[in-house]
């Protein structure tokens, strides 16, 4: 009887722990659905996670790791997310851009997608101009595009100041520079766009594209092993300014008579212009509102004796504007060559190029002519 007892409890705690298995074994059953809600709980956290972004000021910034929204008083940023195909991004755009003391009709820029008139302003236009930041809380962008024209702690000190004021991640971006480091900051303000718009090959290849119609025009004046023009250049407004930092005469192997006073350019005498002698004067016109009165400077009998008033070859070019647009850099390009060696370039119709360039940068039609106007560039009709 006791062995028949102790068999029997012997099946009972047997059963026990096999049912006790068998509900183990039930309860871990859904291990792989757990797995996809886990997954899905961290992919939604994904939505939010930030990342660490590098700006031009070098200032290491966290911000979305998927950016939806931007808004910047930045023109610079502006025309280059235009170009890429990036505008519907933006819900806030610069003040200035047009219908003010710098150009009172549409720019190429503006031109090119009328829907920025719609957009709230968040001031700037200029670097370093006021900024509204109170519109810019209002908007909550993912990120702010600003500038890095500032040097050094000034710059980084603005930039960190936005930032803590309106609490919202931002990148500081430059196109140019008063040094030779203007294709660096270039390829670097693209890059740095294109990697927050995820439209990196096509910044890439607007890149390319400049240094590609650059090296064109440059082969054809290497090639003819012609004299290197001798030119001045001038800032909008007066002509007693030197612009020294504009590259492309620069690019293309002009000699640049203002650089006697050093590349950042500044205030020359007519004494200046007149020992310089260039044959050729170009002004920077980003507009016509905002430029040098050509028929003011004819005028002037000090001026005369110099060579390029002398012979007619004065030139208004669009130059800087808000930053630098190497679309428009690309049209100046064709226009010094074609004014300096005309012979090696009477085959270009600048309104045919000018056309094409703009549209290859905008994917918009009829910008040159309006351009043209704007900045009173050279017809070439005889």
């Amino acid at each position: 009887m006791k062995k028949s007892m102790m068999f029997l409890m012997v099946m009972v705690l047997f059963s026990s722990v096999f049912v006790g298995c068998r509900k183990e074994e039930v309860t871990n059953q859904p291990v792989e659905e757990k797995e996809v809600v886990e997954s899905t709980e961290e992919a939604n956290k994904e939505v939010g996670k930030m990342v660490e972004f590098t700006d031009m000021l070098g200032r290491k910034v966290q911000v979305p790791a998927e950016i939806k929204t931007i808004a910047t008083p930045n023109v610079d940023a502006y025309r280059i997310l235009v170009q890429l195909g990036a505008q519907d991004m933006l819900v806030g755009a610069p003040s200035n851009m047009y219908g003010s003391k710098y150009s009172d009709v549409d720019t190429v820029e503006v031109l090119a997608w009328q829907e920025v008139k719609v957009l709230d302003k968040v001031g700037g236009g200029p670097p370093n101009s006021e900024i509204n930041i109170e519109k810019l809380i209002d908007l909550k962008p993912d990120v702010i595009i600003s500038w890095s024209y500032g040097n050094g702690e000034a710059g980084i000190g603005q930039a960190d100041l936005l930032q803590e004021k309106s609490q919202i991640p931002v990148l500081c971006l430059n196109s140019i520079s008063k040094t030779d480091a203007t294709m660096k900051n270039v390829e670097e303000a693209y890059a740095m766009m294109g990697s927050i718009t995820g439209e990196e090959t096509r910044a890439k290849e607007l890149v390319n594209y400049y240094k590609l119609e650059v090296g064109k025009v440059k082969k054809i004046i290497d090639d003819a092993n012609v004299t290197p023009a001798r030119f001045y250049m001038c800032s909008p407004g007066n002509i007693l300014r030197a612009s020294n930092s504009y590259i492309p005469p620069k690019q293309l192997g002009f000699e640049n008579v203002g650089l006697e006073i050093g590349i950042k350019g500044g205030e020359i005498t007519k004494e200046h212009l007149i020992t310089w002698n260039p044959d050729y004067i170009f002004m920077h016109t980003p507009s016509k509102v905002y430029r040098v009165d050509l028929e003011e400077i004819k005028k002037d009998p000090v001026l005369k004796s110099v060579s390029a008033i002398q012979n007619n070859q004065v030139y208004h070019l669009k130059s800087f504007y808000m930053g630098w647009d190497i679309a428009t850099g690309v049209v100046d390009t064709y226009i010094i060559a074609k004014v300096a060696y005309p012979s090696l370039f009477e085959d270009i119709d600048m309104g045919e190029k000018g056309e094409e360039i703009l549209k290859e940068f905008y994917q918009a039609e009829g910008l040159y002519e309006s351009l043209r106007v704007n900045s009173d560039l050279p017809s070439f009709i005889e």
